[in-house]
């Protein structure tokens, strides 16, 4: 993606909350999709600067494929929150950005330093991407997507959010075995059966 043209399709937007995060290893949702580096961007509903980037990017996609003749039914990027089940996405739009095994995007701190420790780009934390906005039509599906470039993790949420990692993240030992009560073993044999 080094070789993209910066005409207004390449933006940068955040900061965004990321969710379902696979940027070090490609992940596939289903078995039968091809594995890709993805994760979800969430930024709140009221931000007009990140909605109005990514507006001025579709359009600009848009305009580059079909010129004036916008197909009808076009799948846009841009979703809405409060249509997910989860208790984080309400009050935000997300989108769900990705690319190819072969384009693996760079991770870096926001003092450029490059991240190798997936812990530290995490479902939950704050960040800014850079994203490519790209008009398809491929087998009757029409839409814009917003191809994941490279990722910038910030230190803090924004005032006012979290930046506690997002479900998946399992418990901790000591919580999963406090007070359990270990029991010397038997020297009586087993025979191993259940019975």
């Amino acid at each position: 993606m080094a070789n993209q043209v910066k005409d207004g399709r390449k933006i940068t937007i955040g900061p965004a909350r990321l969710s379902f995060t696979h940027l070090f290893k490609p992940y596939a949702f289903d078995e039968k999709d091809s594995p890709k580096y993805r994760t979800h961007a969430l930024w709140p509903k009221t931000d007009e600067k990140i909605n109005a980037k990514i507006k001025s990017a579709i359009k600009l996609a848009v305009a580059e494929k079909w010129g004036n003749k916008v197909p009808k039914d076009l799948a846009l990027p841009v979703r809405d929150g409060a249509t997910q089940e989860y208790e984080e996405y309400a009050d935000m739009n997300f989108i769900s950005t990705k690319t190819s095994i072969d384009n693996k995007p760079g991770v870096v701190d926001q003092r450029m330093n490059k991240i190798v420790d997936p812990s530290e780009a995490y479902s939950g934390c704050w960040a800014h991407l850079s994203v490519f906005a790209y008009a398809y039509d491929h087998a009757g599906n029409k839409g814009v997507t917003l191809l994941l470039n490279n990722v910038m993790i910030l230190d803090n949420a924004p005032a006012g959010y979290s930046d506690e990692a997002l479900g998946g993240g399992g418990t901790s030992v000591e919580s999963d075995f406090e007070g359990v009560e270990v029991v010397a073993s038997s020297t009586d044999e087993d025979d191993g059966g259940w019975l």
